[in-house]
């Protein structure tokens, strides 16, 4: 092989790029220039404008690897254009993706995805709370011009809620919201399923915290909150497919949330309730630990749930998720989902070490086959 190398970075007053290249000729493709570019900026504009662009090439499938540049098998260009206010955010992200992976065709996966981004935030003097308004526009297109492999889809969301936090007697924590939501899809490309789809849904939610603190013996400070909800989304799900929300984790992070989809082309229906306790204690010499419990129960099942999810069904998997940190640099998290024979559906532990000299991490995964989720 004979390989060029070149890499150029440059510092501005308001931003910086990097771009890292290298062109090879050898005797695994004979007669052809191989190569590959990667390259980043950062730019802060005018009125509170934030750009950010990251560029991914390759010449073909092979060449990061054979080269030892990359692991990525999918490549991401990306241009995003955002601004974050106390009241208001906005955002606009163009995105093309390249498939490296021998399983996958480049013209039958979404290849090109715009987003447009707009939530805006009021606080009225006359009423508690907040008053919240979202859009959000999205378009993924794929080159393939083929009946439903090659289909393509638009789609605007668009929300206002009214969100409300109060302490109730006792020393409990209320939050709750009521909102409407706007969907319009547009489909094409793809004749199992109706063109344009509209839909209005109205939903709300009411959780309640008991959040309690003491300090022991040690000086440690502890703290544990029961949490609880009940939240309600009206209307059904629409015929459209599911391109968007085809991998679901079920996680604390969304054991309160409203829908545990990834993303709004799927929204959970009916009512649902969420139920769990979170402990957690701080050491004085700056060791932590905490520990969350949890599940979910509804009142039908939701299809689009898949069996690993661990919410398929009226009832879901047992959560239990821990971390522990100690003041030497020692760092564990675990979760995992169960049901009530035991059976596990995910176990996942994530663990490391921080050194003045070095870092070492290591992280375990075990997921039962899914064909839902194309694992087989």
């Amino acid at each position: 092989t004979k390989t060029l190398e070149f890499r150029y970075r440059q510092a501005f007053v308001n931003g910086k790029i990097e771009f890292d290249t290298a062109i090879s000729r050898d005797d695994e493709r004979p007669g052809e220039t191989r190569g590959y570019l990667f390259g980043d900026g950062s730019f802060n504009l005018r009125n509170d404008f934030k750009l950010r662009f990251d560029v991914e090439m390759t010449s073909d499938d092979a060449y990061l690897q054979d080269y030892g540049y990359s692991t990525k098998d999918r490549l991401d260009s990306q241009v995003l254009l955002s601004r974050a206010k106390r009241e208001e955010y906005t955002a606009g992200s163009l995105i093309y993706y390249q498939s490296l992976r021998d399983s996958e065709q480049s013209s039958t996966i979404p290849s090109i995805i715009g987003d447009l981004f707009y939530q805006r935030r009021f606080s009225p003097e006359d009423i508690p709370g907040e008053l919240r308004l979202t859009a959000n526009l999205h378009n993924h297109i794929r080159d393939s011009d083929r009946d439903i492999v090659g289909r393509d889809v638009q789609r605007l969301n668009t929300e206002v809620n009214w969100l409300n936090a109060f302490g109730l007697p006792g020393g409990v924590r209320a939050e709750t919201q009521v909102g409407l939501a706007g969907d319009i899809f547009n489909i094409t490309q793809d004749s199992t399923t109706q063109q344009n789809q509209t839909q209005f849904t109205p939903f709300t939610t009411l959780a309640l915290r008991y959040p309690m603190s003491r300090t022991d013996q040690s000086g440690a400070t502890q703290f544990i909150e029961p949490i609880g909800q009940v939240a309600w989304t009206g209307s059904s799900q629409l015929d459209i497919p599911n391109e968007e929300s085809t991998l679901v984790d079920f996680d604390g992070g969304n054991l309160l949330a409203l829908s545990r989809f990834p993303a709004p082309d799927r929204r959970e229906r009916g009512a649902v309730g969420a139920f769990g306790i979170n402990w957690s204690r701080f050491a004085l010499g700056g060791s932590e630990h905490a520990l969350t419990l949890g599940q979910v129960v509804r009142k039908n099942a939701d299809e689009s749930f898949t069996q690993s999810s661990g919410l398929a069904g009226t009832e879901s998997d047992y959560l239990v998720a821990g971390q522990i940190k100690t003041q030497n640099g020692f760092a564990i998290t675990a979760r995992t989902l169960f049901d009530q024979s035991f059976d596990f559906t995910k176990a996942e532990v994530l663990g490391g070490y921080r050194h003045p000299r070095g870092t070492l991490t290591g992280s375990y995964l075990w997921l039962i086959k899914d064909p839902a989720e194309s694992r087989f």
